[in-house]
């Protein structure tokens, strides 16, 4: 009878075991799902900025190849980032151009 009692324990055991097992698994790969979903959603968008990157890229290497450099350095000068005009010179904003 002790016999039975231990095999009954044991297999009990084992069958514990074996679900605490696979629940963790279960867990597990949930857990890896959220986080390729959220890899890939950086993928795309490092993808978006790689596009971005060779679109400007494309442009320097036509302007150089132009040879145009000072038109170009002008307008880099001018864009709204830097903002710079000639001494004689007004620039005017349009505020309600948004709207």
């Amino acid at each position: 009878m002790t016999k039975k009692k231990t095999k009954k324990k044991s297999s009990l055991f084992l069958i514990v075991a074996f679900c605490a097992m696979v629940c963790y698994f279960f867990v597990s790969l949930f857990g890896l799902r959220a986080q390729i979903a959220e890899k890939k959603a950086e993928i795309e968008q490092l993808e978006q900025q790689i596009e971005l990157r060779r679109s400007e890229n494309e442009d320097l290497a036509q302007l150089l190849a132009q040879g145009d450099l000072n038109a170009f350095v002008e307008k880099r000068a001018r864009d709204e980032d830097l903002g710079y005009v000639y001494p004689d010179e007004r620039v005017y904003y349009d505020l309600n151009a948004g709207q």
